[in-house]
């Protein structure tokens, strides 16, 4: 998806219509009952942003946020809260 943001020509143009096709097939086989509570695609999709964005990122800058996003305890940290804000969330709507 960071590629995507850069460059859209035939190899990112597969890349789009695999993880379009295939994520909601995905979603669909292991999410299937979550998926009826929850807009499991809206979600995936936000998540999978800000991950690419801070992917995009790390290649230029060191720190966002006060997270280092060149080191394994940044990202262990960004882990931890999209598992926080995923918890949170599906914990909210029960």
């Amino acid at each position: 998806m960071a590629w995507e943001m850069v460059a859209h020509n035939e190899p990112t143009k597969e890349l789009e219509t695999i993880r379009e096709t295939l994520i909601p097939r995905f979603i669909e086989m292991f999410f299937a009952e979550m998926h009826q509570r929850f807009d499991m695609q809206a979600i995936t999709a936000v998540i999978g942003a800000v991950i690419s964005y801070l992917v995009t990122r790390s290649g230029h800058i060191r720190w966002h946020s006060a997270v280092d996003l060149q080191s394994e305890a940044g990202w262990k940290r960004l882990e931890d809260a999209i598992e926080i804000i995923v918890r949170g969330a599906f914990e909210q709507r029960r």
